[in-house]
């Protein structure tokens, strides 16, 4: 019994560089999704949809997510959308927010977008610097 004790924990050893391979297989199929809700986002003309897909990219994002991020054109898509001058993310910049919204939902897109963008650019350069 003793002998298959030490035969197990000898397999089991051969397992130790797994957990960093299968952490670097689900952040790669993480971003992969990441990606379809940015890609998605970028044309969006709804203002529902885009809010709906807001939330989806609130993660807690880590400082080594960043160049992932970057690669993905989040930070810009947040800024322009598609670049069409009658995009809803494009046209969510400067303007006034509207504070004194009664529920989240009620909240203007403008606010949704900004705070997107300040919660994705403070999580990554917070943990940066």
């Amino acid at each position: 019994m003793i002998d298959n004790r030490l035969k197990m924990s000898h397999y089991l050893d051969d397992l130790t560089g797994q957990g960093i391979h299968l952490e670097t297989l689900s952040g790669k199929f993480f971003f992969q999704i990441i990606k379809s809700l940015v890609d998605r986002l970028k044309p969006c003309k709804s203002e529902k949809h885009i809010k709906v897909l807001l939330n989806a990219l609130k993660w807690t994002y880590s400082a080594r997510d960043h160049k992932e991020l970057v690669q993905l054109g989040l930070f810009s898509i947040l800024h322009k959308g598609n670049n069409e001058k009658d995009n809803l993310l494009k046209k969510a910049w400067g303007r006034n927010l509207k504070i004194s919204a009664d529920h989240i939902d009620d909240q203007e897109l403008n606010h949704d977008v900004i705070d997107t963008f300040e919660q994705l650019f403070l999580t990554v350069a917070g943990r940066v610097v």
